[in-house]
């Protein structure tokens, strides 16, 4: 049952447009964090103490509530508020949120960019943005907002695709530049970098650099440098003998190679799958990308990618315990099978490439079962359960369901934020 997004062997570098299984869970830091924010896509906010596990506040940001009533009458699919990020240095939530429901009749620029402050939410400052939903980035010192976006989606038909990512100085979000790429759709599949676009995975990371999967960009003087590694070269250069059970022989050099699947990235680290499909015995290894080195190799049984985590201190893998099963119900048009997590976790240690710990959490367990966000600390991971939310102590292996808001949902649509105020 093993879930495979894409492989590489030797020579064939990272296609991270095939990425699309997981939510943004990325942690910009591994410092403190006093609060767990989870925002709906309607703007909706629930406030967490991590310190309690008890609802600190809950609201709507309310920029974001001028829209609400119309989304609900108009059959809109998409989303009013499509991304969050949190600035420490200033306290602040940069939002993107749609400026309209009416997107097709629309040339210009339909979403925006608008930071506020908490605990109220309001809107401290605004800046329109792109024609499709931007990923957000903020640095780590609080002076530059980053957002990569498609600029123009109806050129993907005619086999180009067209990128943008402007600079925002912050907080004051004055566009300091807005740089362009073009390229055909073709070269993109092959592997081809675009500096300006980056997946929903992208962070920066406590060095400053930008990490997106197997890339990584430095911002210099506003300008953007970004290097890609491929990972299948990285382990055939390195030789060592603790990869060869998982090694495979290229069919046409016959040469060994190996089948690598991305999983996961935290703390300028990338967690990797080795032979998730199956070809071979299955292994999960942690690849440093700035240094190029990576961790010894923990063999698994099986690599099921949607269930498999890295922890924001880029220290332990986390693994939820999953199975295919029949889902009774199920319509004749629906999957009849479905991925069911058993509320089970196991905690692996990078460093020492052994098991630390196992978590029996039956209350979690089911198909509508999936972890949010993980404390920054890696103390505390937050799971929507059949719309509630479920905080599990990663030392102690308690669960504590959360009292909430009840007309707040938690689910495949809720984004995570850690904050420290």
């Amino acid at each position: 049952m093993p879930c495979v997004l894409f492989s590489q062997t030797a020579g064939k570098p990272a296609n991270s447009a095939s990425v699309q299984h997981k939510q943004a869970r990325r942690h910009t830091t591994a410092k403190k964090s006093d609060f767990a924010y989870f925002f709906n896509v309607t703007g909706d906010f629930e406030k967490i103490d991590l310190g309690t596990g008890k609802e600190a506040s809950h609201g709507q940001v309310p920029v974001a509530a001028k829209l609400v009533q119309p989304f609900q009458s108009s059959g809109f699919s998409g989303c009013i508020l499509c991304g969050v990020r949190y600035d420490r240095r200033y306290g602040r939530f940069y939002l993107v949120l749609a400026k309209h429901l009416d997107d097709a009749e629309n040339d210009g620029d339909n979403f925006e960019i608008v930071s506020v402050a908490p605990p109220r939410m309001y809107t401290a400052m605004r800046a329109d943005v792109s024609f499709a939903a931007p990923i957000l980035l903020i640095n780590p010192d609080g002076s530059r907002v980053l957002a990569s976006y498609q600029r123009n989606p109806n050129a993907t038909a005619a086999g180009q695709l067209d990128y943008g990512l402007s600079i925002f100085n912050a907080p004051a979000l004055k566009l300091i530049r807005a740089d362009k790429d073009s390229i055909s759709a073709d070269a993109f599949a092959n592997g081809s970098i675009v500096k300006s676009q980056f997946s929903d995975q992208a962070y920066f990371a406590e060095d400053g650099s930008i990490y997106d999967q197997f890339s990584r960009s430095t911002l210099v003087n506003d300008q953007l440098n970004r290097v890609t590694i491929d990972p299948v070269k990285v382990l055939v250069k390195s030789g060592h003998k603790e990869l060869a059970p998982f090694a495979l022989v290229d069919v046409n050099t016959k040469a060994s190679t190996f089948e690598v699947s991305y999983v996961d990235s935290a703390a300028s680290k990338t967690l990797v799958a080795l032979n998730a499909s199956g070809k071979g015995p299955r292994a999960l290894l942690v690849i440093d990308v700035r240094k190029q080195t990576f961790s010894a190799p923990v063999k698994v049984p099986e690599v099921v990618i949607p269930a498999t985590h890295l922890t924001p201190d880029g220290l332990q893998i986390l693994i939820e315990e999953s199975e295919l099963r029949h889902r009774e119900g199920a319509k004749p048009d629906e999957p009849q099978d479905a991925l069911f997590k058993t509320g089970k976790l196991t905690l692996y240690d990078v460093s020492g490439s052994k098991k630390v710990h196992e978590i029996s959490s039956p209350v979690i367990s089911g198909y509508n079962s999936r972890l949010v966000c993980t404390s920054a600390d890696a103390k505390t991971a937050f799971f929507a359960h059949d719309d509630h939310l479920f905080a599990i102590d990663l030392l102690k292996g308690k669960t504590l369901e959360i009292a909430t808001q009840p007309q707040f949902v938690f689910d495949k649509w809720t984004r995570c934020v850690m904050a420290d105020r």
